[in-house]
C-alpha cells in the first residue's frame, strides 16, 4: 500500500485497522501542573478533538494518555492500581486526574477567602476586580454573583474618597462600581501632576527673577566707572561698594518667603506643621503663636469684656422681691422662680408668726448645689395679694436666710 503525504496518526481506525494519514496531526502542549491547571488544560484538549473531529472514544483516550506527560502518567497509574489505562473510559481517566490534581474546594473556605480579599496598596481598581472574579469562581454564588462582586468591591476599596461616592450612588451595579471607580483615580492623577507643574513653575519664576535683580544691581555699579584709590590703583571705592551691599540686601529681604503657618523659609504648599497643632494666643489651629495674627484683636476683646461684665453686675445684682399679706402682716419674699415651694426659715416662723401648728411632712427636697433636705414641717397660712386671698403652704428649715416664696 503507497503512503500519501503527511503523518500517520498513532490512533487505529475503526474498521479496517489500517493507520490513516492526517494531513494535519492534533499537537497538544503536554501537561505540566506546575505551568497551568488542569481544567484549563482539558478544556484545550477538548477543543483539539472539537476541530480535527476525534470523538470516539479510545481515540481520546490514546491522545490524553500520549499527551499528560510522565509524570501525570505515573501518578494516573498508581491511582488506578493494576488496571490497564488503555482499557478505561475517558471520562474514568479525566474524574482520576480531577480528583488529584484539581479536588472540588470547600464552599465555606473559598466565600471566607473571598470576603477577606482586600484592596492592595499598589493594586488598580481593575485589577482589584479581576482578582474578586478569580476568587469567586468557586462560590457557587450563582444568580447573586454579580451582586456579591459589587458588594465586595465597594467594601474592600482603600481610598475612602472613591468608597464614600460609591456609598451613596443610587442603583449601583458591578459595572458602574468599577467605571467609577477608575474615572476618579484617573480625575486624581491629572490634579496631581497639574500641582507637582505648577509649583514647580513658581519655583523656577522665583529663581530667575532673583537672578535678573542680581545683574541689573551689579550692571549699575560697572556703568559708573572705577576710580583709583589711595594706593594707584584701581578698584571700587568704598561708597559704591556700600551701596551694592545694601541694594543687596534689600532684593534678599523683599523676595524671601515666609510661611504664614509655621514662620519658616518656605512656601505654605510644603510646609510639614499638622493642621490639629492649636494656638497658645488665639486658641486657633495650624499656626504656631509667633505667627499669629490675632494677637492684638484677642488683648482688645478680653478688655471690653472685663468691663461690660463689672458695670453689669453692679446693675443687675439685687434679686427680685414681692410683700405679701400673710396672717395680717406685711412679709417681704424674694422670689424664687427655680422653687418648688416656699420656705421659711424656723427662727423667722417664731419671732414672726409664733402661733401657727407646724404640720408634719416627708416632703424631699433638693438643693441648688444638690444636695438633699427634708423641711421640719409645714404651716397653712392665708395670704393676701391685692384682693385674692387664698390658704397656702409655707414649709419650716432649720437654717437661716430669707423668705423664699415659688
Amino acid at each position: 500500500m503507497t503512503s500519501r503525504s503527511g503523518t500517520e496518526s498513532p490512533v487505529q481506525g475503526t474498521s479496517t485497522g489500517t493507520r490513516i494519514a492526517i494531513e494535519n496531526p492534533l499537537q497538544v502542549e503536554v501537561f505540566e501542573p506546575s505551568r497551568q491547571p488542569l481544567i484549563r488544560w482539558l478544556q484545550r484538549l477538548e477543543g483539539a478533538f472539537r476541530v480535527f473531529q476525534i470523538r470516539e472514544d479510545p481515540d481520546k483516550v490514546a491522545y490524553l494518555l500520549h499527551f499528560m506527560g510522565v509524570e501525570a502518567f505515573g501518578i494516573l497509574c498508581d491511582r488506578l492500581g493494576l488496571a490497564d489505562p488503555y482499557a478505561q473510559t475517558y471520562n474514568t481517566l479525566v474524574e482520576k486526574l480531577k480528583d488529584f490534581y484539581a479536588p472540588e474546594p470547600l464552599e465555606i473556605a473559598e466565600i471566607y477567602i473571598f470576603r477577606k480579599r482586600m484592596q492592595k496598596t499598589d493594586e488598580s481598581a481593575q485589577e482589584y476586580m479581576a482578582a474578586l472574579q478569580k476568587l469567586s469562581l468557586h462560590c457557587k454564588f450563582g444568580n447573586y454573583l454579580q451582586t456579591e462582586l459589587r458588594n465586595q468591591f465597594v467594601y474592600g476599596l482603600k481610598n475612602q474618597r472613591i468608597q464614600s461616592r460609591l456609598l451613596e450612588t443610587a442603583n449601583l451595579t458591578r459595572d458602574s462600581a468599577l467605571k467609577i471607580a477608575c474615572g476618579m483615580k484617573l480625575v486624581d492623577k491629572g490634579v496631581s501632576k497639574l500641582k507637582e507643574e505648577a509649583a514647580a513653575e513658581v519655583a523656577v519664576d522665583l529663581v530667575g527673577a532673583r537672578s535678573k535683580q542680581f545683574k541689573k544691581t551689579k550692571t549699575k555699579g560697572e556703568n559708573k566707572g572705577v576710580k583709583p584709590n589711595k594706593h594707584g590703583t584701581k578698584g571700587e571705592s568704598p561708597v559704591k561698594s556700600n551701596y551694592f551691599t545694601k541694594s543687596k540686601r534689600r532684593h534678599t529681604n523683599t523676595n524671601s518667603v515666609t510661611c504664614f503657618r509655621c514662620g519658616q523659609g518656605h512656601y505654605v504648599t510644603a510646609c510639614t506643621l499638622p493642621r490639629s497643632v492649636k494656638c497658645r494666643k488665639c486658641d486657633g489651629f495650624g499656626h504656631l503663636q509667633k505667627v499669629c495674627k490675632k494677637k492684638n484683636q484677642t488683648h482688645m476683646l478680653e478688655e471690653v469684656y472685663r468691663i461690660d461684665m463689672v458695670t453689669e453686675h453692679r446693675e443687675h445684682r439685687a434679686g427680685f422681691t414681692v410683700q405679701l399679706q400673710v396672717e395680717k402682716k406685711k412679709v417681704t419674699f424674694e422670689v424664687e422662680c427655680g422653687a418648688a415651694v416656699t420656705l421659711v426659715s424656723q427662727t423667722w416662723l417664731r419671732d414672726t408668726l409664733p402661733n401657727l401648728v407646724l404640720y408634719k411632712t416627708n416632703l424631699k427636697l433638693r438643693s441648688y448645689c444638690k444636695r438633699n433636705f427634708v423641711p421640719r414641717g409645714l404651716v397653712k397660712v392665708p395670704v393676701r395679694d391685692k384682693e385674692e386671698i387664698k390658704i397656702l403652704n409655707m414649709y419650716m428649715v432649720s437654717y437661716d436666710r430669707k423668705s423664699i416664696v415659688r
